[in-house]
């Protein structure tokens, strides 16, 4: 793993995504969270396996598709009664969580100041795109 000493907390967590979470080899169901076993046969009715880049990509994507789907550039919806913000791989966010709590005894988002800039610096995990 990078050790990267920084007081900026983006920099912190592109380091440890770039340099260990992409990189790990376990191949795991995105909608259960199981951890994928051959020969098992299916881990829940909807099972999506992949590495964690694997995921990551599927997310990237989805998000492009949903950001052109909205109405509006904020995200919302014709009555803007909905607005969509970020959307993560759910192992990404509990690996994020566990990795500040660990490491800087924080959380990832501590409010919302830093959840916008969480939506600024990785904007391929955004939806609006104006944010």
């Amino acid at each position: 793993m990078a050790i990267v000493t920084t007081k900026n907390k983006w920099v912190a967590l592109k380091a440890y995504l770039n340099s260990v979470w992409l990189k790990n080899p376990t191949v795991y169901c995105n909608n259960c969270g199981n951890d994928y076993l051959e020969g098992e046969g299916a881990c829940c009715e909807n099972p999506q396996l992949g590495k964690n880049i694997d995921h990551c990509r599927g997310a990237i994507k989805q998000n492009k598709e949903i950001q052109n789907s909205r109405l509006r550039e904020t995200g919302g919806n014709k009555t803007k009664t909905m607005r969509y913000a970020v959307s993560i791989p759910p192992r990404l966010y509990h690996d994020a969580e566990r990795y500040f709590q660990k490491n800087y005894k924080e959380k990832l988002f501590n409010n919302r100041a830093e959840l916008r800039e969480f939506m600024k610096e990785f904007k391929y995990f955004t939806i609006p795109s104006k944010i």
